[in-house]
Formats: C-alpha cells, structure tokens, sequence
C-alpha cells in the first residue's frame, strides 16, 4: 500500500514538474553581469593599468640596489728614486650601486604621474563601462520581457482569429455571410498567424541577445519583472552644473590636461645640467656619491676588493661641480617643446569639447525624460479608453447585443494597451538611467 501511495504522489507530482521552468528577474540578469564578456575586456584593462602603476611606483619609490663582480689582471709601474718597481695586479672585486629618486620633477616622477593618471582614467573607463552595460542589460531584459508578452497577446488574437473564421465558415454554409465576408476571416488569421510566428521570432533573437551579452549559454527562461516608476523633478541647469563636475568623461580629460602641462612643463624647463659628485677612496676601497638637477637622482657606488686589499693606505678624495649644456642638438630641443605646446592646447581643446558634448548629451537626455513622461500619460489615457471600451462590451454581451468574441477582441486590446504603457514607463526609466550615467551616478 505504501508503494502504490508513493507511486501515486509522483504521478500527480511529474507533469507539474515537468512543466516547471526557470523564472527570472531583472536582479537575476544582473546578478550574471560576472561573465559578461565587456565586463572582463573592462576589467583587464584596469588590472593593466594598476599593475603598471605598482611596477612604476616601485621603480620610483624604492632604493635600486645593484651588485656587480669584477676580477682585474695585468701590471702596474711605478719609479721611484730612478728605480722602477713594476707590481703584479690579481684582484677579484665587488661594486655596489644604489640609487634613488628624490624629487617627482625628474623624469622618473613623470612616468609616475603618467601611470597614475592612466589608471584613473582606466578605473573612471570600468565604472563608466559597467553602469553602461548594466543599462544595456536592462534594456535586453525588458525588450525580451515586452517580446514574451506579445506572444501572449499574439497566440491570444491567433485563438480568436481561429474562432472567428471557424464561425465564418459555419456562416458561410448556412448562406448567412458572403464569400468576400469569408475571405477576410481568412486574411485575418493569416495576418495572425503571421503575427505570431513573427513574435516567437522576436522573442527567441530578444533571449539569444540578452545571453550573449550575459556570457552564458542559451535557455529557454519565463521572465517577470514588476513594472514601476517614480515622478522625478530636477532643474536641467542642475543637472548641468552636476555633469560639469562629476561626469567621468570630463574627468579623464582633465587627467589628459594634467600630463599634457606636465610634458610642458618637462620640455620647456632648462637643459643645463648642475652636478654634484664626490668620491673617496682608500686601501682599494672607493665610494662614490653624485646628484644632479635633471634627474633628481641620488647615486651612490661603494666598490672593494674581494681578495686582501690594493691601492694605496692613504685615503684619497675629490668633490667636484660640473655645469654642462647642448652645444649643438640639432634643433631636436626646439621640437620638443613644439610637440609638447601643441599636444597642451590640443588637451584645452578636447576639454572644452568634452564639456560641450556633456552639456547637449545632458539637454538631449533631459528632452527625452520629459517626452517619456508625455508618453506614459498618453499610454495611461489609452489604457483608461480600452477599460472603459471592455465595460461596455460587458455591458452589451449581457443585452445580447454583442458576442462573446467581441468582448474577448476588447479585452486583447486592453492587455495591448497595458503593455504599450508598461514599455512608456520603462522608456522613462531607462532614460532617467541614461541621463544618470551622463551625471556620473548610478
């Protein structure tokens, strides 16, 4: 008996089961934003962009200390009182060079900042480029979602359309209806067939563009998702002066302004070069010091021999003050400070345009928010006139003036008119999402 009970239970439990499907929401589509194939494209050029930063910063930041190993061999002569003593030179030696940066103006800064700034622009790019592929995820979801409930509607008219030629037909026998009369039920299911067919291919192309952009394989999925929005104020001067100050764009090329007055800054500065060195040394051992105004570098070499000691027990030492400048360069100065002048305006340039793209993008957006807003009003006017329109044919199906396919013909016509109003709504809202990108929010 228990076996018959279990047998039974699953048999009342299979079919549904088996007509259970996946169910998904927006959150849902989102939450599988990690595969998507832009996203990693963004991702590993912000993970470029911040390793080379780390490398540059090490590279300026931290002392480089270097070893290296010599062995000299040959003959040394010296006279002394007339006499000349020649000495046998056999010694393994050992050098150690430390250097490091002391100042952001040299050359090494200045790949620094260069790094820097590239990175933030690639970091201002990840979050540009996210929030820009979450709008594209959000606009595939919901033209699969509309495509799903139009093929309701669609099998719908294609139910009513078979019915209504099935009692043409029946007409038709009884001599009750024209043959011309006849033929347009026929054209009429043919058009809703064709309807029909057109949107199960228009969901299929929605789900199969939504999945790529996801990453993920394709499945068959039913999609739910509420439909709401909120009536938003906001002063379009506002909204500018915000765009003005956080839109990432205008971000990045003030980045690009900030380096283009940095090589400016590098090209034009004096290229006479001031050194100071010193060097001491005794019993083979030398250390040497040197730093210059070019390079902001301290330099420091410390060599010794390896086997005993050599040279001379006094202790030997020199400071010196060099001043050095190009005599002749070719005109390759004059050049460099051309490149560097034209790339700084060019950089003023992009700036201002930049600004002047946001500001219409901004106005463009603002337009398009206060179009979606009219149209949800006009769709919510369409829907209230289609709700009274199923009242009456309620209203007239009870007086027998009407037919049960007429009031059915009004009721698709409703559903048609919610769906024109769930899809204005979405239009306000993806706008709003799109003007927010502009502003450089979520």
């Amino acid at each position: 008996m228990k076996r018959i009970a279990v047998f039974l239970i699953l048999f009342l439990l299979l079919p549904n089961l088996a007509l259970s499907e996946e169910v998904w929401t927006l959150n849902d589509a989102l939450s599988a934003i990690n595969n998507a194939p832009e996203l990693k494209l963004l991702q590993a050029q912000l993970d470029s962009a911040e390793s080379k930063l780390k490398q540059v910063q090490s590279l300026f930041t931290t002392p480089r200390l270097t070893g290296n190993i010599g062995y000299s061999r040959g003959e040394s002569t010296e006279t002394y009182s007339g006499n000349t003593i020649t000495t046998i030179i056999d010694q393994p030696s050992a050098t150690l060079s430390l250097t490091y940066n002391l100042s952001e103006d040299s050359p090494a800064g200045t790949s620094l900042l260069s790094a820097r700034l590239a990175y933030y622009k690639a970091k201002n790019n990840y979050i540009n480029g996210l929030r820009s592929l979450k709008l594209k995820i959000t606009k595939q979801f919901f033209d699969a979602l509309f495509a799903q409930r139009q093929l309701g509607i669609a099998e719908k008219s294609l139910a009513l359309a078979e019915k209504h030629l099935k009692i043409a037909q029946d007409q038709f026998s009884k001599r009750a209806i024209t043959e011309n009369s006849l033929m347009d039920a026929q054209l009429a299911l043919k058009s809703s067939q064709l309807s029909y067919e057109s949107a199960k291919n228009s969901l299929k192309i929605a789900l199969l563009t939504l999945f790529n952009t996801l990453g993920i394989p394709y499945r068959d999925i039913v999609l739910r998702e509420e439909v709401s929005y909120k009536d938003v104020e906001f002063s379009l001067e506002e909204l500018i002066k915000e765009a003005m100050e956080n839109n990432l764009d205008i971000k990045n090329t003030q980045y690009s302004l900030i380096e283009a007055e940095r090589n400016h800054k590098d090209a034009t500065k004096s290229n006479i070069t001031l050194g100071l060195s010193g060097t001491y040394s005794v019993n083979g051992q030398s250390l040497k010091i040197g730093i210059d105004n070019q390079n902001y570098q301290l330099s420091l070499s410390y060599s010794f021999p390896l086997k005993g000691s050599s040279g001379s027990s006094s202790p030997d030492w020199a400071i010196a003050f060099t001043v050095s400048a190009p005599i002749i360069d070719g005109g390759s100065r004059n050049e460099s400070i051309k490149q560097a002048t034209l790339s700084l305006e060019q950089a003023k340039i992009n700036l201002e345009n930049t600004k002047k793209t946001v500001e219409l993008t901004v106005r463009q957006y603002y337009n398009t928010v206060m179009q979606a807003m009219a149209n949800i009003e006009k769709a919510q006017l369409n829907l209230q006139q289609k709700e009274l329109l199923v009242k009456n044919q309620e209203i007239r199906l009870g007086l027998g003036l009407i037919t049960q396919l007429d009031l059915e013909s009004a009721r698709i016509q409703r559903e048609q008119a919610l769906l024109e109003l769930d899809k204005a709504i979405v239009d306000y809202n993806i706008a709003l999402m799109q003007l927010n990108i502009i502003l450089g929010k979520e």
